[in-house]
């Protein structure tokens, strides 16, 4: 007969919610039927026998049998609550061992830490992709150059050069003036160059193509922190129970 395989970790972490859902569900059915099925635990036995020997065909039985025991009722139900102890138990045991190093691209960036932090740092890194991916981009219709002066992080802009404009009035006479009519004189304005106007940009923010870079630093985390969690739920789980003897303990056993 083959040897029965160990239970690794994430095994029975897959199971968990099954257990306790089902422990769960059995506890609640339990109290429905304690408090509001007492006939189950209820039985009888009734006869009628005439004192007429002429009638004794008349003669009744009735038997009710019980449909359980609140001993085997809770037999039933604390038998799941033990699975589900011995489960947690399990988990929590093999938790402690389940250590493993963080390396991305062969650099250990940290050592022996928790399947359980690991889970929940997988979690908290999607919120900051999130963050990073609303991080503003600078505008790329302009040409930027970063700005040592300023300061890391700070880009200026080339000069954008515009022209400031004053409407001016210019007006041509189509006929001379006579002594009989006055001159006709044509009237129109044109704008006409008066400033120069040099705008430079300056932002905070970041490049696309950083943007993009660091974006890719964090699915790299975030991949190698999901492959280092199930590595480290590799660990395999000792058989380890107490359910039993805490059912026994509450029921006197």
């Amino acid at each position: 007969m083959a040897e029965k395989k160990p239970t690794q970790l994430h095994a029975l972490l897959a199971v968990e919610a099954d257990l306790t859902n089902t422990a769960k569900a059995v506890l609640e059915e339990t109290v429905t039927t304690f408090a509001k099925k007492p006939d189950h635990f209820r039985g009888h036995v009734k006869a009628v026998t005439y004192f007429n020997e002429a009638r004794v065909q008349e003669n009744e039985r009735e038997e009710k049998k019980l449909v359980t025991t609140v001993d085997d009722k809770l037999e039933f139900t604390l038998d799941h609550v033990a699975r589900l102890y011995d489960a947690l138990l399990q988990k929590e045991e093999a938790n402690q061992r389940a250590k493993i190093d963080l390396v991305i691209d062969g650099e250990v960036i940290g050592t022996d830490l928790p399947a359980t932090f690991l889970l929940g740092l997988e979690n908290r890194l999607k919120s900051v992709h999130q963050t990073i991916l609303t991080a503003p981009t600078l505008d790329p219709s302009l040409i930027w150059e970063e700005d040592q002066n300023a300061g890391e992080g700070v880009y200026r802009s080339t000069p954008q050069v515009s022209k400031r404009t004053e409407k001016d009035t210019q007006f041509k006479v189509l006929a001379a003036a006579t002594d009989k009519h006055p001159a006709q004189i044509e009237k129109w304005t044109v704008d006409v160059p008066v400033a120069k106007i040099e705008t430079t940009h300056v932002s905070g923010m970041w490049t696309p193509a950083k943007k993009a870079e660091v974006l890719a630093r964090v699915d790299k985390l975030m991949n190698a922190v999901k492959k280092a969690r199930q590595m480290a739920n590799t660990v395999e789980v000792d058989k380890i129970q107490v359910g039993q003897k805490i059912k026994d303990y509450l029921l006197g056993a």
